[in-house]
């Protein structure tokens, strides 16, 4: 067994050394043999990250089908074994591709998937994802006043998070979208401010330029312009 063990770690290592390179499709080869070898040790948790891997080196080769089984696969194997932080890692990836995709149903989904498996285990960084992505696709749908609660999440559920100013200026987005500029300009702001914090001139340009939109949509043209 512990020769069957290792030879699975070293396929698991050459998979992330090539997927790293790039080279998906020796990725995927790889990890076919580090989850063979996984179910011949028996070790599910082994078996459900490593069908993860397969999972984002096929969605790389743009196997995009192929790629959903797989992460299917680490799901049911990690539910099965009650590995929650493995099961909302590969529901994350999943709901990920489903949103790349447009597929913002399925992605909400599995979202939500994420979120309590991520409840379940304290895994305070995939429950941020989770709500910030629920917010983005709900706001997405036109339902900005429920994208409000799920950014509000992201933020409190993790102090030193640092994807706060890119929350705080969704906040600003679906403020504006529900035509109460006043709180919209506030947020955009604030997270202006944050990602000044963070020498973060890309998020601050975005905010400057939402909050400006948010001013135009008030008619308050003069302050637009400045």
């Amino acid at each position: 067994l512990e020769k069957q063990r290792a030879a699975m770690e070293a396929q698991g290592d050459k998979g992330w050394s090539a997927f790293q390179k790039g080279d998906y499709k020796s990725a995927v080869g790889f990890y076919e043999k580090a989850v063979e070898l996984a179910k011949e040790v028996s070790d599910h948790g082994a078996l459900a990250v490593f069908s993860s891997y397969k999972g984002i080196s096929l969605a790389g080769m743009d196997e995009k089908e192929k790629a959903v089984v797989a992460f299917q696969t680490a799901i049911e194997t990690a539910r099965e074994f009650g590995l929650s932080k493995v099961e909302a890692h590969a529901s994350l990836l999943l709901a990920e591709q489903f949103r790349d995709d447009g597929l913002a149903d399925e992605a909400i989904a599995y979202f939500l998937r994420a979120l309590d498996a991520a409840y379940t285990c304290d895994d305070r960084n995939g429950m941020e994802i989770a709500f910030g992505n629920l917010g983005r696709l709900y706001l997405e749908k036109g339902w900005a006043e429920q994208s409000i609660e799920w950014f509000r999440h992201a933020i409190e559920v993790r102090d030193d998070t640092p994807n706060k100013a890119s929350w705080l200026g969704s906040l600003g987005l679906a403020y504006t979208e529900l035509g109460q500029y006043d709180e919209a300009n506030d947020y955009f702001t604030r997270a202006f401010n944050e990602a000044g914090l963070n020498n973060d001139r890309k998020t601050q340009a975005i905010c400057r330029g939402s909050q400006g939109n948010s001013l135009f949509e008030a008619k308050r043209y003069e302050e637009a312009a400045t």
